[in-house]
């Protein structure tokens, strides 16, 4: 039988494409409400340099207003319209397979194995893009209980405590209190799956059936559930996060040669072996902060709270919030 070779297969340029718009479909996080695809930053990724600036006006402030007056004498003071500049970083990523790694979806001889090896790639591309916005928010916290400490509820205790130290309806209204009347503006509950179980427990969980799309889903307090295994947790110790709308912004792109082949004849004791990379460009950033670290960071440098400064001076303008309970 004659040899299949990934190059056989996969057409470079097709699969690209097709594995970035499946990587888009795969991960609940990206679809949400709390994350938004920036054309801005899948502009900068198509082009050059390592780190974009990302332009916005502050809040107008609540000075008084002027007392209109019929004396033209009287002149009106002008307020000042303020820019604010926050910066995110390029990240070039990259993932090689060969084909021992994808032996299944070649050998299995589907329809089209090439679109199985997309949806494996997309698969994984999407918990890593996944991964990199768990890191942010992890280091973007960190960051704030080191300086204003006014994002965060910590209830964990140091022994658990039923209806204490674990998450209830209560706790949730009481670490979004501080958003003030722009609590409004969350809309997603990012929970570890232990910590949903809580609430499952306590028929806290609401399923919900969108009309127009007959999709399910769920809610808590009216926001939107999260389901996700990479909030951080430590010994029963576990974060939640509660976000607004655009509260993540992020884009990709594909670098100049973003997939290619190696070919290892002697690999295998001369059986032979070839070799799929796979590249991205990818940017993700938290508004209303900055990313100060080196230039294509790890996960690891984007937990880092030293990273990060914030660049929104009102706490209500951070659609931001980190519940941390103990569950066990």
């Amino acid at each position: 039988m004659a040899e299949v070779r990934l190059s056989d297969i996969i057409d470079p340029t097709i699969f690209a494409q097709r594995a970035q718009v499946l990587t888009e479909q795969k991960t609940n996080v990206l679809n949400s409400a709390a994350v938004s695809r920036s054309p801005q930053l899948d502009a900068f990724l198509a082009g050059g340099g390592s780190e974009v600036e990302v332009h916005s006006f502050k809040d107008l402030d609540d000075s008084d207003e002027n007392i209109s007056s019929d004396d033209p004498a009287v002149k009106s003071d002008s307020s000042k319209i303020t820019a604010q500049t926050e910066a995110a970083k390029r990240l070039s990523r990259n993932k090689s397979w060969s084909t021992m790694d994808l032996a299944r979806d070649i050998s299995a001889m589907t329809e089209d194995p090439a679109d199985a090896i997309a949806n494996r790639v997309a698969a994984y591309w999407a918990r890593r893009i996944q991964a990199v916005m768990m890191a942010q928010l992890k280091g973007v916290f960190a960051q704030n209980l080191a300086n204003e400490n006014d994002m965060i509820l910590d209830i964990s205790g140091s022994a658990y405590s039923a209806g204490v130290t674990n998450i209830t309806t209560g706790a949730i209204v009481d670490a979004v209190t501080g958003m003030g009347t722009s609590q409004a503006n969350l809309s997603s509950i990012v929970l570890h799956p232990v910590v949903k179980a809580t609430l499952k427990k306590d028929k806290l969980v609401e399923l919900i059936r969108d009309p127009s799309t007959d999709q399910e889903f769920e809610r808590v307090l009216g926001l939107t559930v999260i389901n996700d295994e990479t909030v951080p947790f430590d010994t029963g110790v576990y974060s939640t996060y509660i976000v607004g709308a655009n509260s993540v912004q992020w884009g990709m792109a594909s670098p100049t040669t973003p997939v290619e082949f190696d070919r290892d004849a002697k690999a295998g004791n001369g059986g032979g072996m070839e070799t799929l990379t796979n590249r991205v460009e990818l940017c993700s950033h938290i508004t209303g902060y900055t990313f100060s670290g080196v230039n294509n960071p790890s996960n690891a440098v984007l937990e880092d709270a030293a990273s990060y400064s914030r660049v929104y001076d009102e706490r209500k303008q951070l659609n931001l919030v980190e519940l941390i309970t103990r569950e066990s």
